[in-house]
């Protein structure tokens, strides 16, 4: 798909979104070295913890939900008791942190980059370790050497649920799975903003080879109400929010076509106001809705593949016709869309 073609889906997925949380809007007449500056000015990290306290922070308070602590990469969780070490307990049950952007390529140990938690994710160790310094890119499924979901690894391509793997190719690349792309893309327009200096000098060329994959992603996976609220958690401790996650428009910094679109409207697997919304092999379910709303289900393009009316609490659609990958779902009474969700199939 076109960067044009793209932008044009993320216009459409925010004239669907309903009020969950609402971009804000940045420096909206500053471009290249100004913008740069302003963000760098208001957004820079104002407190310095040690690393052992950023991680107990995130892993303790910031990505634990419900006791639960889940590997970005590959969906696995682990249960942390609130009365022991976060950090130690989840380094024991095999999780560690990862640097989306390595330390040996700016994040080292002695700068302030090392330990701001805003590019810093949960991921299980021997997954982190494959990725290790690599660039992050799109791999042809054929050239995968492995292929990473859960605990498991495996090295011929998945038969199912395909986008919820992340992908190695020995020596190349590492791709994550498809929910958390965008993620790593602000992370990166974040650090490489704040810390090109010392990027730079590590590997002059590391982050201009990812350049465009970044946009790409950032395009495809919009910020959902799981990374704003991070970036706000975050911003309650450490001091400041990522400001790529609060408006998708900054990205202009370093992509094109970037006007009026964006942004959060995704939900991603998390329940509001006791609404669920999955799909389990190739049945969409719905549960805790308005009895009498109306669901739609959109591809990634802004095309409407099915409506339906939906009379009980619980309902199921049959999308067994649709290929893998993301779509959008919303929800909506008396035609007033009260509910967004993106669901990958």
């Amino acid at each position: 798909m076109s960067k044009a073609a793209l932008v044009t889906v993320i216009l459409f997925l925010c004239n669907i979104a309903h009020g969950q949380y609402d971009r804000e809007d940045i420096y909206p007449n500053l471009n290249g070295d100004q913008l740069r500056s302003a963000i760098i000015a208001d957004y820079k990290v104002p407190i310095t913890y040690s690393y052992g306290e950023a991680r107990d922070i995130l892993f303790g308070e910031i990505d634990i939900q419900n006791d639960t602590l889940t590997c970005v990469y590959t969906g696995y969780q682990i249960y942390l008791d609130p009365a022991l070490d976060p950090t130690e307990t989840a380094f024991a049950q095999g999780i560690n942190t990862e640097h989306t952007y390595p330390r040996s390529k700016g994040a080292d140990d002695f700068t302030p980059g090392y330990r701001d938690m805003h590019h810093l994710y949960p991921t299980l160790a021997d997954v982190n370790a494959a990725r290790g310094s690599l660039p992050f890119a799109d791999i042809p499924d054929a050239l995968t050497d492995e292929w990473f979901i859960n605990t498991q690894e495996q090295t011929n391509i998945p038969s199912s649920n395909i986008d919820g793997y992340s992908e190695y190719r020995q020596n190349v690349a590492f791709e994550p799975r498809e929910s958390h792309k965008g993620d790593v893309a602000r992370s990166y327009f974040y650090f490489y903003t704040m810390y090109s200096q010392q990027a730079d000098i590590a590997d002059p060329q590391f982050f201009d080879i990812q350049q465009q994959t970044m946009c790409d992603w950032h395009f495809a996976d919009p910020v959902d109400r799981r990374e704003w609220n991070r970036t706000k958690n975050i911003a309650a401790t450490q001091g400041n929010e990522n400001p790529f996650v609060l408006d998708c428009r900054l990205a202009r910094l370093y992509c094109d076509d970037i006007t009026e679109a964006c942004l959060t409207v995704d939900v991603d697997d998390i329940n509001i106001t006791n609404i669920a919304i999955s799909i389990q092999q190739d049945l969409l379910l719905v549960q805790g809705h308005r009895i009498g709303s109306q669901l739609q289900l959109f591809d990634m393009q802004g095309r409407m593949l099915h409506a339906t009316n939906l009379p009980d609490e619980t309902s199921i659609v049959d999308v067994a016709t649709l290929p893998h990958g993301m779509y959008i779902v919303r929800l909506s009474q008396q035609g007033v869309p009260y509910i967004t969700y993106k669901v990958v199939r």
